[in-house]
């Protein structure tokens, strides 16, 4: 499959074919180590952390990443993403986005509730309110970065989700520019040979 928008990431385009297969009734397994990609997550969908976590239902979530799937883009824009490059809100960690997610259910509800976000069990929540009040557009800001587009314009969705030969002189001009030895070459010349035959 081979897509690519320069509007769109890569987790937008992602997102969008997760979305399609939906609508067809087809659950998706999501392979990544980008916890991002949680977000997608319905009840009959699987990400897989294929050198981490292994294989993860919506279920399964919570107890790996402390919020539900729904939840995700909403933690990150609280408590932040190195990885990312999002800041988060100043004071407010892991810990915290959790419970205040936990109690509230999502980035909007805490904002409409500050008034009440000092009845969360969580160190300097008498202040906390204070904290998310100031940094408002900061955090609503980082939650549109922080959430996928499920509504890329992709054109033949089914046809480009159907396997494929590897297209080995691009993969090899790829290992090339990266200094990659013949170990990954190999593979990918075993996966081309299956679609040969």
């Amino acid at each position: 499959m081979e897509i690519g928008s320069p509007r769109y990431e890569a987790d937008d385009l992602i997102g969008t074919l997760v979305e399609h297969g939906r609508r067809q009734g087809r659950p998706s397994t999501i392979v990544s180590r980008d916890k991002d990609l949680t977000q997608l997550l319905s009840k009959d969908d699987v990400f897989w952390d294929f050198a981490g976590k292994g294989k993860l239902g919506y279920d399964e979530i919570p107890a790996s990443f402390g919020v539900w799937p729904e939840q995700i883009a909403d933690f990150l824009a609280l408590a932040g993403d190195a990885v990312d490059n999002i800041k988060g809100v100043p004071g407010v960690g892991r810990k915290t986005a959790e419970k205040l997610l936990a109690h509230f259910g999502s980035l909007d509800e805490i904002y409409d509730n500050l008034h009440r976000v000092h009845e969360v069990n969580v160190r300097g929540a008498k202040t906390l309110a204070a904290k998310l009040d100031t940094h408002r557009d900061a955090a609503m800001l980082a939650r549109q970065l922080t959430g996928i587009a499920c509504d890329a314009p992709i054109d033949a969705p089914e046809l480009l989700m159907q396997p494929a030969a590897p297209k080995l002189g691009e993969i090899n001009a790829l290992f090339d520019e990266a200094g990659i030895g013949t170990a990954l070459r190999r593979q990918a010349e075993r996966v081309s040979d299956i679609y040969r035959h």
